[in-house]
């Protein structure tokens, strides 16, 4: 019976691959005992410079590359999504924003490419990630750290292994099965490459999918909103909507769905207001969680935990400390991290959301613990 329907579910979502991918994964989905997701952040990149990227030099190299270095980039208080509209609104030229958009998106993949030259693209953590007892990673890196770190040549594998081909500019079903570990890597904010190959005279190129940008992220929280209703016409599984899904036991087809379905666990992802689509996510299941219709008597029963790093060494400098300008920056910049930090663990439990503080002496071991304690 069980593969009866998974075979008339492929059908229905119609996989552009012609092999028994697909149905692996909707089998794994289907079968899977640990109903954990992951929920990944850019932290597992600052473990390790000398091994994979460093945000703050794609940054800086950007600034230089665009003649832009009266931007101030570093500034805490900016949303980097309205930093990026900023950087397109103070290049010069005549060529439209859209234009624009994609030379900036084109510099990052070139030099996060020249960050990674020599180097393995990941550190040890991404592969004990991996290996842990996860069902799916939803990252919001656009590398392949993750995937790098288990397989020794992705990018050669990267087409048969994409889980969905036809998205462009958004990443609701952008992601790739590592048929050795039985879980998909999501990149829900893009990635570097389009898995697609595209030709020079098309429209489109292999960085659109990055989401950098304010606008990118505001039609994306659209696209989210639209698959979370579900669409007219006939009803296949990927056109209905959560409630509808949810009732036929099926979750996988978006990324967004395991916010529902299954415990999800957050790591080295700072939470920022400015992630809009990560907040009406979180706000919507806590909607539903405390409203049931007669129409849709859906239950939600799964949780979502917060891991959050209490580092002993990283404790705010003391007043009597501050002996300088620099002194004194170094004490606002953490007193204003650490104030925006409490504003969101504040939050997030009036949403469901368990805030799970680990003390530790440095990062490193708070990655050592969180695996242990709750992904293994």
């Amino acid at each position: 019976m069980a593969i009866i329907f998974l075979t008339i579910l492929a059908t229905y979502l119609k996989p552009d691959f012609s092999n028994s991918l697909f149905i692996s994964e909707m089998k794994k989905i289907q079968s899977s005992n640990w109903n954990k997701v992951l929920l990944l952040g850019n932290g597992i990149n600052l473990l390790d410079h000398d091994q994979s990227v460093s945000w703050g030099v794609l940054l800086q190299e950007m600034k230089e590359e665009f003649s832009l270095n009266e931007m101030d980039l570093m500034n805490e208080f900016k949303p980097f999504p309205l930093a990026f509209e900023e950087m397109l609104h103070r290049t010069e030229g005549n060529i439209n924003l859209a234009t624009k958009a994609r030379k900036l998106k084109e510099s990052i993949n070139m030099i996060l490419k020249k960050q990674l030259k020599g180097k393995p693209g990941f550190n040890e953590y991404h592969k004990k990630l991996m290996q842990c007892n996860v069902d799916e990673i939803l990252t919001t890196n656009y590398d392949y750290g993750l995937e790098n770190s288990v397989l020794s040549d992705f990018s050669k594998e990267k087409l048969q292994l994409a889980n969905y081909r036809k998205e462009v500019r958004h990443s609701l079903r952008r992601a790739y099965y590592i048929p050795e570990h039985n879980k998909r890597v999501w990149h829900i904010h893009g990635e570097l490459e389009d898995s697609r190959k595209l030709s020079p005279e098309s429209f489109n190129y292999n960085e659109e999918s990055i989401m950098i940008g304010y606008e990118h992220y505001a039609l994306y929280l659209e696209k989210i909103q639209e698959n979370y209703r579900g669409k007219g016409g006939i009803q296949k599984p990927e056109n209905q909507s959560i409630f509808s899904r949810m009732k036929n036991n099926i979750s996988g087809i978006y990324w967004f769905d395991y916010f529902f379905t299954h415990d999800i666990y957050i790591l080295g992802l700072g939470l920022s207001f400015s992630e809009n689509h990560l907040w009406w996510l979180i706000n919507k299941r806590a909607i539903m969680m405390r409203k049931k219709t007669q129409k849709n008597l859906v239950g939600i029963s799964n949780n979502i935990t917060f891991l959050m790093p209490d580092i002993v060494k990283d404790k705010e400098v003391k007043t009597n400390e501050i002996i300088d300008e620099a002194s004194f920056e170094k004490r606002f910049g953490k007193r204003s991290r650490n104030l925006k930090q409490k504003a969101i663990t504040d939050i997030l439990p009036a949403f469901n959301v368990n805030v799970v503080s680990i003390k530790a002496q440095d990062y490193k071991m708070f990655y050592d613990i969180a695996i242990q304690d709750y992904l293994s």
